[in-house]
């Protein structure tokens, strides 16, 4: 009897500490409950949908350094996996993004990096629509006048347009594998008296009415950023040095259907002169620089040079296409637009 009485005694003592703990357990799987709900994340409720639409498309943002916008992050297909179709939305939001003018010039890549076109369809690729009044538009024939009183400077290719007399030779300045680091730093240019000064010297002490830039065949191996970083020094260069002259970028012609057949040709094919033309075409956006897309014209059904217009079957041009060249310039010219 003694141990039953002790027992019940010891039983009383702890009831208020077991209740206690017991609701400290209750409270405390309430409240887990309660911050998992207020954490879960959006697509576990299903309330952004079924994830195939576009509410997995990056939208822009701004940075707390700058407050600037960053470009939108559009719907890019894998690169691995099979094709994706975009959505209809996805396709518009593209296409808007390629209307507004690169704030700077890390802008001009992230754009094309967002913008829905396939540079390896060469015969569907495009830039109609990109960047509204930067690509100079079909105008009545300028006349003589205007073609004569513009300097055209290049590589091999521009060469083409010294022979034959289709242009005043002393207002074509060619050189061999010209890119824009080089013409805009190297001493290229030959005086009388045999010195030798940069282009950008040259056009200073000419200050020419105009001039078209066509340059960029020999620089299909350089890198995104640095081809754009060059060109648009150059472009610098040249306003500093004839601020009174009209700069006009012209797009990079296409090469023949052996340059993308010949396997020795790693990045010497249109794929990746379509790529540098559509980073060309957001230069001259970002610079206020008309664009000329002489490459429209020199392409055939399948996106290469025509036949027609070739001289030896890589990136060279002969009379016929010397003819398209400067006609098409003067039908698209800015005095017109």
């Amino acid at each position: 009897m003694q141990k039953k009485r002790k027992y019940k005694r010891r039983s009383s003592a702890n009831a208020p500490l077991i209740a206690a703990v017991a609701i400290l357990c209750v409270t405390l799987i309430a409240l887990t409950f309660v911050y998992i709900s207020m954490n879960r994340k959006p697509s576990e409720t299903g309330s952004t949908g079924t994830g195939t639409g576009t509410n997995q498309q990056k939208t822009a943002d701004t940075t707390p350094e700058t407050g600037k916008q960053q470009p939108t992050t559009e719907y890019i297909p894998p690169v691995t996996a099979d094709p994706v179709v975009p959505t209809t939305e996805q396709n518009t939001t593209a296409q808007q993004t390629a209307t507004h003018k690169p704030a700077e010039i890390d802008d001009i890549i992230a754009i094309a990096d967002s913008l829905n076109i396939d540079v390896n369809d060469l015969s569907g690729f495009s830039l109609d629509g990109l960047y509204p009044g930067t690509i100079l538009k079909k105008t009545e024939d300028a006349g003589e006048l205007y073609q004569s009183e513009t300097i055209f400077v290049g590589d091999s290719v521009t060469l083409a347009l010294s022979y034959w007399k289709y242009h005043p030779k002393e207002k074509v300045y060619y050189f061999e594998t010209a890119t824009p680091y080089t013409v805009l730093n190297n001493k290229l240019v030959k005086k009388d008296d045999g010195t030798l000064i940069t282009f950008t010297e040259e056009m200073k002490n000419v200050a020419p009415r105009r001039i078209v830039i066509t340059i960029g065949t020999n620089a299909t191996s350089i890198s995104d950023k640095t081809f754009i970083k060059y060109y648009g020094d150059l472009i610098d260069a040249l306003r500093e040095a004839c601020p009174d002259t009209e700069l006009i970028i012209n797009s990079i012609p296409p090469l023949t259907a052996y340059c993308d057949e010949n396997p020795n040709y790693k990045v010497f094919k249109n794929f990746r002169i379509n790529r540098m033309n559509l980073l060309l075409v957001g230069l001259a956006a970002y610079k206020d620089v008309p664009f000329m897309n002489l490459a429209e014209e020199f392409k055939d059904e399948a996106g290469q040079l025509k036949k027609a217009y070739s001289s030896d079957d890589t990136c060279h041009v002969n009379q016929s296409g010397c003819d398209a060249w400067l006609k098409y310039f003067r039908e698209h010219s800015t005095i017109a637009q």
